[in-house]
């Protein structure tokens, strides 16, 4: 049988769509497999194939391995656990055979630990309107500054936080504030006004200190998850407005306007598009250049898509688009370049393929974050699609 064939058997198998001829023609794969390939009878082989794809597979699973004369519910009890356990589309039985069958070259923990490859952690320096910059993850606790009648402290739990004084209004304009989030970094922040933002790796976002009384409004570059304050003045709602710098496809910017609560923006330099996807309240997207009427609203569970010539809108799945602020990599026919923009902006490494091709394969999964960069690119290998190799700090993508 081929690859693509038992792929699509899984796939039905694991959706409950299997006809009887296709699930005997599944067991019959299988058997047909296991006396060809003895491996697949060797629970401690097949254990440690799986394994490869990512230790916490099976930590608390018991897997039975079906022997050749295993009836169809000892086949089947074995495919519902390995896609139980699975981390991707392709973890399955076949996944183990073809890493079993597969000589090609993988990335190793030896490897990454010798070029001091890790995962991203709580990193970033914090610009203050005077131009004194602050390394925020070994900056002490307490408070680090005080603009405007507003301290600025770092908590605890590594937070930063503005803190506005009782019997204040936090003065006049004393000039810009930023936070700034290196490549493998992430931090979290609250503004003057008790929204809180959460800085995916590789962005940065600017704010005034404090905020103007008719509006506040602030700058991002790179990604962000942004759960705002509601906040009035006068009877009157102050809107919270999210600008872009330009992007690769734009040189106007994109604006978002805060209607609601809880949103994130992906706003890289280097990708062709900006999205931003709802999860509670309203926003209204745009370019920065268009008109009121070119705008579009979005609903809680709907991601806009704004290129270089229109905005899209479509209903998704929130938990994909919010995966990083979990500490995941969750994707769901996602383009291997960019899996693969993730990974470098997480880790921290530079990415060449062997084919430009490579760049549009389509992989579906999930892994966690703070899982090594071998344990992660051991379960992308694990598809049978690519293969990875590491040169210093370059990964490099071949088939």
């Amino acid at each position: 049988m081929k690859e693509s064939r038992a792929n699509e058997l899984l796939e039905k198998y694991k959706s409950n769509m299997l006809s009887e001829a296709e699930r005997a023609e599944l067991e019959s794969w299988y058997l047909h497999l296991a006396k060809e390939s003895p491996s697949l009878n060797d629970p401690n082989i097949f254990l440690s194939a799986m394994k490869r794809m990512d230790d916490s597979l099976f930590q608390d699973k018991q897997v039975s391995i079906p022997s050749k004369s295993s009836p169809a519910g000892g086949i089947q009890k074995l495919w519902y656990k390995i896609s139980a356990a699975a981390s991707i589309i392709l973890i399955s039985a076949v996944a183990s055979y073809f890493i079993i069958n597969n000589g090609n070259k993988e990335v190793t923990e030896a490897e990454v630990v010798q070029n001091n490859i890790k995962p991203g952690t709580n990193i970033a320096k914090l610009k203050l309107a005077d131009g004194t910059e602050v390394i925020l993850d070994s900056a002490r606790l307490g408070e680090i500054t005080a603009q405007a009648g507003i301290s600025v402290k770092k908590l605890a739990d590594g937070r930063l936080v503005y803190e506005v004084a009782k019997g204040t209004a936090g003065g006049q304009f004393q000039g810009l504030n930023s936070i700034i989030t290196p490549t493998g970094g992430q931090y979290q922040v609250q503004l003057p006004d008790g929204t809180s933002v959460w800085l995916n790796s590789s962005s940065s976002l600017t704010y005034p200190m404090p905020f103007d009384s008719r509006e506040r409004k602030v700058e991002l570059s790179g990604e962000a998850y942004f759960e705002v304050a509601k906040l009035e003045k006068g009877g009157q709602r102050v809107p919270f407005i999210v600008e872009t710098k330009a992007w690769i496809n734009n040189p106007q910017g994109h604006k978002v306007e805060v209607l609601g609560t809880h949103f994130n923006i992906k706003a890289y330099s280097d990708e062709k598009t900006i999205a931003t996807t709802l999860v509670e309240g309203r926003v209204r997207v745009g370019a920065l250049s268009a008109n009121s009427a070119q705008n579009k609203e979005l609903k809680p569970g709907q991601q806009s898509v704004l290129s270089a010539s229109h905005i899209s809108v479509a209903d998704v799945n929130t938990e994909e688009a919010l995966a990083w602020k979990s500490g995941l990599f969750m994707f769901d026919e996602k383009r291997l370049e960019e899996v693969l923009k993730m990974i470098s902006r997480w880790y921290g490494v530079d990415v060449k393929y062997e084919n430009e091709g490579l760049k549009n394969l389509l992989l579906s999964g999930s892994v966690s974050r703070f899982a090594s960069m071998a344990k992660v690119l051991q379960v992308l290998q694990s598809t049978g699609t690519v293969a990875f190799s590491l040169e210093g700090r370059t990964l490099l993508v071949s088939k």
